[in-house]
């Protein structure tokens, strides 16, 4: 995947809303993860591994329930100018 656009998740003060729609997340600390649409369905991922690519497309990563870190928001599309 060529990225274009990435985004590292900030949880330190709450939920990060994600400033694209990603297409996937790059998880550097494994646990889990919790996503959410642009629909506000949350899912769970859980017992990521360190260093996995999660292609799965989010607006907002929830703090709650979270516990993977170092979390970069990733899509292949660059920024509507």
């Amino acid at each position: 995947m060529e990225i274009k656009n990435f985004e590292t998740i900030d949880l330190s003060t709450g939920d990060h809303v994600i400033s694209f729609m990603a297409e996937g997340f790059w998880i550097g600390v494994g646990g889990d993860l919790v996503i959410e649409d642009d629909y506000g369905n949350q899912a769970t991922f859980k017992n990521l591994d360190n260093g996995y690519l999660l292609p799965i497309g989010a607006k907002k990563v929830i703090k709650i329930g979270t516990t993977a870190s170092e979390i970069v928001a990733i899509s292949k599309r660059g920024l509507p100018k």
